[in-house]
């Protein structure tokens, strides 16, 4: 009789490898320097980008100021009287023109502020360059009632006077003539080629009565 022999079933054993879906070390080292660099590029045009903007604002500024402050010069020194320390015939005018300051008489009208008389001093500095306007009511020493304007250039400016107009124009450092304004006044900036201070040509109306 033959017997069969039932071999016992192998058990069969499934493995299965799980492989992890995180990031390895070096992949986040990598990521991690990605992101530096990354960071560092934006940020330094990020920086760049407030210095340009602060250096137009302040730029802006500067403009800004220099026109105010040459419209006011502008129509002060059209205007300036011709009004005469003493009442004596030809006697001298409250105005002085030198290489560096010129010192007048104005008027402001109501529309300006404070109306009435005052007396100016335009100074040009050498060191630091620029332009000081010391404005003081006309006949008084109270230094409290003085306003001041300031303006800073690259370089220094220069002033200089004519008594003629047109073509052939004879310009002088300082002004002679005691009794009569000068027809033009130009302050200016020599000698660069950059110039931040364009040349400021006024014509004084010297048609306007001695006070």
């Amino acid at each position: 009789m033959n017997r069969r022999l039932n071999k016992p079933a192998s058990n069969s054993i499934n493995i299965q490898v799980f492989r992890s879906s995180g990031f390895t070390l070096l992949e986040m080292m990598v990521a991690m320097v990605i992101t530096t660099i990354l960071l560092t590029v934006v940020y330094g045009s990020f920086y760049q980008g407030i210095r340009s903007w602060h250096t137009i604002s302040i730029h802006t500024d500067n403009e800004q100021q220099q026109y105010l402050l040459r419209q006011h010069l502008r129509q002060q020194l059209q205007n300036c009287l011709l009004i005469s320390t003493s009442k004596a015939r030809n006697s001298a005018i409250e105005f002085k023109g030198k290489k560096n300051s010129i010192e007048f008489v104005s008027e402001l009208s109501p529309l300006q502020g404070d109306a009435g008389l005052y007396s100016y001093r335009v100074t040009l500095r050498s060191e630091p360059a620029g332009l000081d306007i010391q404005i003081l009511p006309y006949g008084t020493d109270n230094e409290s009632l003085q306003q001041q304007i300031t303006l800073n250039t690259d370089t220094p400016l220069l002033v200089e006077y004519s008594d003629s107009t047109g073509n052939n124009i004879n310009w002088i450092e300082r002004w002679p003539h005691k009794n009569r304004l000068p027809q033009l006044i130009r302050i200016y900036q020599p000698d660069t080629d950059q110039p931040d201070w364009l040349p400021l040509t006024i014509q004084s109306r010297r048609h306007r009565h001695a006070i």
